[in-house]
């Protein structure tokens, strides 16, 4: 897990944001993210062991979908505090994706989807990652993406870049984690991000 800082037991969700001058794979992202939790960890006297870290990945059209769709999907990667960057950019390469997108029918991804929210306190992610990529977008001089906490421990990390600089932003639950310890966190992680 991840150690929370703070005084918690608030109510909703706590943000943190910060904005970097360059632009990074998605892969490069998840790095910094796992060697930042690993530094928190560290710094608040916990071992990090079993992280397992969900990663945010849309997923082609199937035949039957026409315009707009839900196509997100999610790669789990698990123990990845003891992966090199090269071993989490293959395996992001290569991982499948979860279950509910490779089902074969609607009727068998909502069995597998309720399955596994049944089994979420075990099976959950210590953390989300979830990186737009760089968007191009007239006019616009920002922006922030904060994915939705869900499972393990609540705590999601969104990237986006806009111009050559990305914006890295935490989201987690206020019941866990206070914004300066969330921020703590934060800048844990882009201090492990590569030079871009």
């Amino acid at each position: 897990g991840i150690a929370s800082k703070g005084a918690a037991g608030g109510v909703g969700d706590v943000f943190a944001e910060l904005s970097v001058l360059g632009s990074w794979r998605t892969a490069a992202v998840v790095d910094a993210a796992v060697r930042g939790v690993v530094r928190h960890n560290s710094a608040a006297g916990r071992r990090t062991r079993h992280l397992a870290v969900a990663v945010g990945a849309g997923r082609p059209a199937q035949d039957e979908e026409v315009g707009i769709a839900d196509r997100s999907a999610l790669i789990r990667l698990t123990d990845v505090e003891a992966l090199s960057a090269p071993e989490i950019a293959d395996l992001l390469r290569t991982a499948p994706l979860d279950a509910r997108a490779r089902a074969g029918s609607r009727a068998a991804g909502r069995i597998m989807s309720g399955g596994m929210r049944l089994l979420s306190g075990r099976l959950g992610s210590t953390l989300l990652v979830s990186h737009l990529g760089e968007v191009a977008a007239v006019g616009v001089t920002g922006l922030a993406f904060h994915p939705v906490t869900a499972g393990g421990t609540g705590v999601s990390l969104g990237a986006v870049g806009l111009h050559g600089v990305t914006t890295v932003t935490l989201r987690a639950r206020a019941a866990r984690w206070d914004r300066s310890g969330l921020e703590a966190l934060l800048d844990a992680v882009v201090a492990e991000l590569p030079d871009a």
